[in-house]
């Protein structure tokens, strides 16, 4: 969602050889990626694995595959990416029956790093340091419950409204004036492709 250079110029010059714009290209839509997997990912997902951690898997997955990536349309980029979280998602909830926090492993510490040390955080976890990050992730917890649900099936899901209305058994008349509560109470700042 950030950074000046649209997505479709970013694949371009991925797909020229610029390897520069791969950490451009994953931090413009990692913050709304963020949001869609610490959402979709629920508490008990939240419990076993950290969505940056997540997110970085979607990250190498993506890189991996990007060959096969054919999109040229505004947004495609974040579709296939959020494609791709699903499929995590679901081998996540898969695996989390037999998973035990006792075999989770903590993050080395960076704390005692020698001030010269490089910089070397993940995209996802620069997406997750990040303040766009954290303050639309704390705007969307406050929202009321049913602008909140809204916002997160149109926007994250990338629902139209129509489908909207039927998930959540709600015309689409109640569709756009939730979305619109929403997103005034964001501060009119709407996810972008």
């Amino acid at each position: 969602m950030s950074g000046p250079e649209p997505t479709l110029d970013l694949v371009e010059r991925i797909r020229a050889g610029d390897e520069q714009a791969w950490s451009a290209l994953f931090l413009r839509h990692g913050a709304r990626l963020l949001v869609y997997l610490h959402y979709r990912m629920g508490e008990r997902l939240r419990a076993l694995w950290e969505p940056a951690d997540v997110l970085q898997e979607v990250y190498l997955t993506a890189f991996q595959e990007f060959g096969r990536y054919r999109g040229a349309a505004p947004g495609a980029f974040y579709l296939w990416l959020k494609g791709i979280a699903r499929n995590h998602l679901r081998n996540l909830r898969r695996t989390a029956g037999a998973r035990k926090r006792e075999m989770l492993r903590p993050l080395p510490s960076t704390t005692g790093l020698d001030a010269a040390t490089p910089d070397t955080r993940t995209p996802s976890r620069l997406v997750a340091e990040s303040e766009e990050f954290q303050g639309l992730r704390r705007r969307i917890e406050v929202l009321d419950p049913a602008y909140r649900s809204v916002l997160l099936l149109r926007y994250y899901d990338g629902l139209s409204a129509q489908q909207v209305a039927r998930a959540l058994r709600i015309t689409p008349d109640a569709v756009y004036q939730r979305l619109h509560r929403a997103l005034v109470a964001l501060g009119g700042a709407g996810p972008r492709s």
